[in-house]
């Protein structure tokens, strides 16, 4: 079924999925999809088809699980979000890698994702690896400074130590 824009947007809003389309909208803006693109791309999945069937329109996949890997494989497996992206980006362009290989579920779907979705994976890893650099930046500059304050305690209590007894005694 061809529908204009303003045909899809009353209908979803009938069908009561209006808040929902939005939020997938801005979901997709988030991962770096200019507002054009968000709109078109989530109008796509609630089930719009332009007017004319627009072949160009790039249409989202859902997400396929593949029940023969078995959640066993990740037991035990520790990782967080910055090192399951690290794993993905060292392994999207590699054959042969399998879920046991992953660090964790969440790392396996993100490589199916980056397989499926290149260009939202690199755009959001980019985005990741400068917001760590600068908080790297940060970590270093504080931990510089804790470098300075403990030479100037050491400094202080060389000091203190080798005040003289008799200086002591005159304050007693």
């Amino acid at each position: 079924m061809t529908e204009s824009t303003t045909e899809f947007t009353d209908r979803i809003k009938g069908e009561g999925r209006f808040d929902e389309f939005k939020a997938f909208r801005k979901a997709l803006e988030g991962r770096g999809a200019g507002k054009k693109e968000s709109w078109e791309q989530a109008a796509v999945q609630f089930g719009w088809e332009a007017p004319g069937g627009s072949s160009s329109r790039r249409k989202s996949t859902p997400i396929v699980v593949d029940d023969s890997v078995d959640s066993s494989v990740f037991e035990g497996k520790k990782s967080n979000l910055r090192s399951d992206y690290q794993w993905v980006y060292e392994n999207v362009s590699v054959g042969g890698v399998s879920a046991s290989d992953a660090p964790s579920a969440g790392a396996w779907g993100l490589l199916q994702f980056a397989r499926d979705d290149p260009r939202s994976f690199y755009t959001e890893w980019m985005r990741m690896v400068s917001r760590s650099e600068d908080v790297d930046k940060q970590l270093e500059a504080f931990k510089d400074d804790a470098r300075s304050t403990v030479a100037d305690i050491r400094a202080m209590l060389d000091e203190f130590r080798s005040a003289t007894v008799s200086d002591s005694a005159e304050v007693v």
